[in-house]
């Protein structure tokens, strides 16, 4: 009789897990470049794909207003298009030569404007 209440308590655990990993991914599919714009982010086309960057207000990052040593940009396909990953952005003169592990091993991808080095941390052969 002892062992019932564990397995019910577990059975409801992992269901309310399950629920809120469906919630967080509907969540994240309902996220698009446009969302973010119009609630004050900066969002740029850049790259050979010409994907939409974005970064939170304040960042400064595709502004002009500063040059943080770091920054972490959300890549979506187009404005309204698909969150594609993440991006994390080093400093120029911060980058240590230190390997994108997200991105096959190989060193940080070089910026020219704003000048920084970065990592993807989804597939760029999308």
């Amino acid at each position: 009789m002892r062992t019932f209440p564990r397995i019910g308590l577990t059975l409801m655990l992992a269901a309310v897990l399950l629920l809120s990993m469906v919630g967080a991914v509907a969540n994240a599919r309902g996220v698009t470049a446009q969302r973010l714009v119009d609630a004050g982010w900066t969002c740029i086309v850049a790259g050979p794909h010409e994907w939409t960057h974005c970064t939170p207000p304040g960042n400064g990052l595709f502004t002009g207003e500063s040059l943080p040593a770091t920054a972490q940009v959300k890549v979506f396909e187009s404005l309204e298009g698909e969150f594609l990953g993440t991006e994390i952005l080093i400093r120029y003169d911060l980058y240590a030569g230190q390997p994108c592990v997200t991105d096959g091993g190989e060193p940080y991808h070089f910026l020219e404007t704003p000048p920084y080095y970065a990592c993807h941390h989804f597939d760029t052969a999308h």
